[in-house]
């Protein structure tokens, strides 16, 4: 199979940064410019942290790896001013679907690794702009590729990842074969009953609680089916008001040789609301249910059950400008800024934007 690459930039112009993306194609690199926001991009799994990207036209392949002061006048640098490339992240990647309004990719970067999605969606109708739509990034909680998918797709490759392609029988493999577009749409649906049967497509995504312990520790560990784990501080079943939580990949999270590993529940999470630093999740399992909250602080995660919080206290009108309660629209139905971001940029404090929020239906 033939090795692409990516690569991620940090591009500074001034005071001014965002994040460039480029991926090695045939005759150069595609890419993408995300905006000023794009410096949040996380690799966690979300609904809700979608970056707004606008395409850019096909690059040279030195573009991988330029790195470093631009002088001005030069591609990437203003007439007058230098620019800064930073490489943020770089690794291999597999093509997925890629249609007039969808790019999928599966990238294996240092920092930046699974199932991500550019797609052209609709933009709220301000402005008079209507049924306007932009180029989004990020990355879904479902990272079941999407030719094994209930929506048809036109594919010439597997449009899988490489772990994805193991698992297809050998006599299903549509890929590298000259079958004609009806001999693999039937490769595709065959596949895509097989993984049903075995209950491995799914768009919901499930976490197992385990307590793990050796003769001197005892660790309890809530894993995540997008492949994130939290190390807790103690057992979400024993109903606690507080749990700490440090959050781990798979990588990181480490199975001692000694150490004892008990299955404690297992079942599906809904994600409600997720943004950098709070979670909201309904866990519907044998034992673990219910809507949970997390809050992030530094780096560590205060998780704690709703039916625990206390009540929210009345939340008092504060006045603010016409432009600040228009700050307030805008920035919430982005969608990716938190309660505080809102707050700080608005100039008002959180319980004001919340009163505002609720006035103009948002809530």
């Amino acid at each position: 199979m033939q090795k692409n690459n990516f690569v991620l930039h940090e591009h500074t112009r001034g005071d001014n940064s965002h994040l460039d993306i480029r991926f090695e194609i045939e005759n150069g690199l595609m890419g993408f410019t995300l905006d000023s926001d794009s410096l949040k991009l996380s690799n966690d799994a979300s609904e809700s942290n979608k970056i707004l990207a606008a395409i850019k036209p096909i690059q040279p392949k030195e573009w991988l790896t330029v790195s470093g002061e631009i002088e001005p006048g030069n591609a990437g640098a203003s007439k007058q001013n230098p620019t800064r490339f930073k490489i943020l992240d770089t690794g291999a990647y597999e093509l997925g679907v890629r249609e007039e309004d969808i790019l999928e990719v599966f990238m294996h970067g240092k920092r930046f690794d699974g199932r991500f999605l550019f797609e052209k969606l609709s933009l709220e109708k301000e402005n008079n702009l209507k049924d306007k739509k932009a180029w989004f990034m990020w990355k879904p909680i479902n990272q079941i590729p999407y030719v094994l998918g209930r929506k048809e797709f036109n594919v010439d490759h597997s449009a899988l990842s490489a772990e994805w392609q193991e698992k297809i029988p050998a006599e299903l493999k549509w890929w590298g074969k000259n079958w004609n577009k009806e001999r693999i749409k039937n490769a595709i649906e065959t596949a895509r009953l097989i993984f049903q049967k075995r209950n491995m497509l799914t768009n919901n995504l499930h976490f197992s609680l385990h307590e793990k312990t050796t003769e001197k520790i005892k660790r309890y560990v809530l894993r995540l089916s997008n492949g994130i784990y939290y190390e807790l501080d103690s057992n979400p079943l024993d109903k606690k008001a507080e749990i700490n939580g440090i959050k781990k990949t798979f990588s990181d999270i480490g199975n001692s040789m000694n150490e004892k590993n008990n299955l404690l529940d297992k079942g599906i999470i809904d994600d409600i609301d997720s943004k950098s630093s709070f979670m909201r999740l309904k866990f519907t399992g044998t034992k673990l249910r219910g809507i949970w909250e997390a809050k992030k602080n530094n780096d560590f995660w205060m998780f704690s059950a709703a039916s625990l919080q206390k009540p929210t206290p009345k939340i008092k009108n504060v006045e603010l400008t016409e432009q600040q309660k228009a700050m307030i629209l805008y920035r919430s139905k982005e969608n990716n800024l938190s309660l505080s971001g809102i707050a700080d940029e608005v100039g008002c404090s959180k319980a004001s934007v919340i009163y505002h929020q609720r006035k103009m239906g948002l809530r």
